[in-house]
């Protein structure tokens, strides 16, 4: 007990033991519950996203409209700005709106049985070409299970392991170009290049 009079303890600031134990709890809670990572930044910003950050000597939470900050609170307790974020997102309506291919990649009519699913920490996911792309398959894949273009196998090849569960349209590749078809692919909301830099995706090979 402290005695009368005494000054609070300050709260844990940024880079403390406390702080960043907090911050992997959250991070670990979020995932459980399958809150897209793309809905929140913890110690950073981004414009649609709730947010938590130390700002000004306190933990502020809120979310970016167009930079005007929404619904902001702060906090002295980093736990407490947690809880209100954790709350904040949950109680916002989810986003669910269509994965669709980026860009350059196949059109959807290249798999049958389409429907979303959710993919665990762990899977190991692969790509020919470069990760401004969204589609993947389950790695190692034979390449003519793929159905993709035969030009296609002279891109360079990645294999990538999901360090949270993400959402994808997984589907089985018709036969195309030739090629039996009969692999599995997953389609990512984002390209696997936002999914690397925001650490959902690690390259290992």
């Amino acid at each position: 007990m402290e005695p009368a009079g005494a000054r609070p303890a300050p709260a844990p600031g940024p880079g403390t033991r406390v702080e960043e134990e907090w911050a992997v709890t959250l991070r670990s809670r979020l995932d459980d519950l399958g809150v897209d990572p793309g809905e929140y930044r913890i110690r950073g910003d981004a414009d649609g996203a709730w947010c938590l950050r130390y700002d000004g000597g306190r933990w502020a939470v809120y979310r970016t409209d167009g930079g005007e900050r929404q619904g902001a609170a702060a906090f002295d307790d980093p736990a407490q700005a947690a809880a209100y974020l954790l709350g904040s997102l949950l109680m916002a309506p989810r986003r669910a709106g269509p994965i669709d291919p980026l860009d350059g990649e196949p059109p959807l009519t290249l798999l049958r049985d389409r429907h979303r699913t959710r993919l665990a920490a762990g899977t190991e996911v692969d790509r020919y070409g470069p990760p401004s792309g969204n589609m993947t398959y389950a790695a190692r894949t034979p390449f003519a299970r793929r159905s993709l273009p035969p030009d296609w196998e002279r891109r360079p090849y990645h294999v990538y392991r999901l360090r949270r569960p993400l959402e994808a349209l997984t589907g089985t590749a018709v036969p195309w170009f030739d090629q039996p078809g009969g692999g599995t692919a997953y389609l990512f909301a984002r390209p696997v290049s936002a999914l690397l830099a925001d650490g959902a995706l690690i390259e290992i090979t």
